[in-house]
């Protein structure tokens, strides 16, 4: 699986709220940013992820598809 290719990490987790750490246990890393206190944007349409133009029904997909409609 290759996964996204249009994402990027900016802005603060809306988990953690850029700390790092677990909320509910402080000695885990977040689960939102995997510990990099950003967070998960896609670089097409700006959306915090999982954005609009993300398929359900698409097991790999690497882009955006809410761009093509833009």
């Amino acid at each position: 699986m290759l996964g996204r290719t249009d994402t990027e990490r900016r802005g603060e987790c809306v988990v953690c709220k850029g700390k790092r750490r677990d909320p509910r246990n402080r000695k885990l890393q977040c689960p939102g940013c995997l510990g990099t206190g950003k967070n998960l944007v896609c670089q097409s349409c700006g959306y915090d992820m999982p954005c609009p133009g993300t398929s359900d029904n698409i097991l790999d997909q690497t882009f955006c598809s809410h761009r093509l409609t833009l």
